[in-house]
């Protein structure tokens, strides 16, 4: 028996004629016939994409071509069915396929996106439903669209913005090396925003993730130019004055800084940390800092020890930070204030150990450039642990360690 049509186009007309019926399925006014339809295009759908993602034939005949199925999709009209007026939530929970296929492997354009966007703003369970799907395909989508999204949340009001909104965002961040560096600067913007406290409405630890990831990109994200850095050391310098956020504030100088390119033609890293700092007046304000919150959490009453141990573990790290990165010496006032605060007047008993830590970092430098004088930190030795009116219990071991 003569052959009429090869495998690939009797495969071909199959699923055309598949898609056609969807579509007409689509357009009734009956619901179970509209997800009956949804139903095929969506299993269609995800046998192709698996294929195309594996390389394998599938069991559908063209499945593993998916230019031949996107071609055959009326996207407009699919998107417009599912999404549009007509839209319906038990079709949108089913078309979940459909959409990554159609965000993956079809040209969608903005004005059938805006479609699809805008099906958002009608109930919170829809937005559910396809923010998952964007945040998912996010490292996959082009450029293009990425800047459409970065847009639209851009434009949502500080009251709207919602977990999902977060999600994408950080999904956005993610993939900050398709990102153009405006791009870029409109998502760290945004993240910037959640950080000040600006948008409100969102649970607390959404927005300490969102801190997080913050410092990640500003620390690790080779696209981001030292000048939009310096905007955030500002931001960073006004935290630590005003005695807002500090916490957040310093692990973003520490971090952030730390990761500065290393110039060696005008002045060292250290010495441009150095004079950022300076400028910023950190060295005034983050002792001032330091003491204000050992004060308030020896005051309180109900405090809760593993924020304190946060609290304390940051503000070592700061110490060390500007001994080791930015030049900071430190004299006989610095290790007399962090004796009283830390050894003293402790609020824990472990907070001792953070003592010993800061020194044993300095003992394991060189120590010549970390401290004023060698006199400095004799007297500080003489007038506190050499002290026989202290009864201070002998340093351990396990202190140092």
């Amino acid at each position: 028996m003569r052959r009429v049509y090869t495998s690939k186009t009797k495969g071909e007309l199959q699923i055309k004629l598949r898609m056609d019926i969807s579509i007409n399925l689509l357009g009734t006014e009956q619901l179970e016939k509209r997800i009956q339809a949804v139903r095929l295009i969506a299993d269609t759908c995800k046998a192709a994409k698996a294929s195309q993602e594996c390389f394998v034939q599938d069991t559908l005949p063209t499945a593993n071509d998916s230019a031949v199925l996107s071609s055959l999709l009326q996207v407009p009209q699919l998107i417009e069915e599912i999404f549009g007026k007509r839209s319906h939530i038990e079709l949108i929970q089913r078309s979940t396929e459909i959409l990554k296929f159609v965000l993956l492997y079809s040209k969608i354009t903005q004005e059938e996106f805006n479609v699809i966007w805008d099906c958002c703003t009608r109930d919170e369970q829809s937005k559910v439903e396809i923010f998952k799907v964007i945040s998912d395909s996010c490292h996959l989508l082009p450029k293009e669209l990425l800047g459409f999204i970065i847009d639209k949340l851009v434009a949502l009001g500080r009251d709207e913005f919602k977990a999902q909104d977060v999600k994408i965002l950080l999904e956005l961040l993610l993939n900050c090396t398709k990102l153009t560096l405006p791009m870029l600067k409109q998502v760290l913007e945004l993240m910037w925003l959640i950080v000040k406290g600006d948008i409100t409405n969102l649970p607390v630890d959404i927005t300490e993730k969102v801190m997080t990831k913050f410092c990640d990109a500003i620390t690790t994200a080779s696209k981001v130019p030292v000048d939009i850095m310096q905007a955030y050391f500002g931001e960073c310098y006004k935290m630590l004055e005003e005695r807002r956020q500090s916490l957040f504030a310093l692990r973003l100088l520490r971090r952030s800084m730390a990761q500065l390119p290393n110039v060696t033609q005008l002045a060292s890293r250290n010495e441009m940390i150095f004079s950022f700092l300076t400028e910023g007046k950190v060295f005034v304000n983050f002792f001032k800092d330091f003491e204000e919150y050992c004060e308030s959490a020896r005051k309180d009453k109900q405090l809760n020890e593993q924020t304190h141990r946060e609290e304390l573990l940051e503000r070592k790290g700061f110490v060390i930070f500007l001994v080791k990165y930015a030049n900071y010496r430190l004299a006989k006032e610095d290790f007399t204030f962090l004796w009283e605060n830390l050894v003293h007047r402790y609020v824990l008993l472990e907070d001792q150990n953070s003592f010993y830590q800061i020194m044993w970092e300095l003992f394991f430098s060189e120590i010549e450039k970390c401290i004023t004088s060698f006199d400095d930190l004799t007297k500080f030795f003489e007038s506190t642990i050499c002290n026989e009116e202290n009864n201070y219990q002998p340093v351990s071991y396990t202190h140092l360690r």
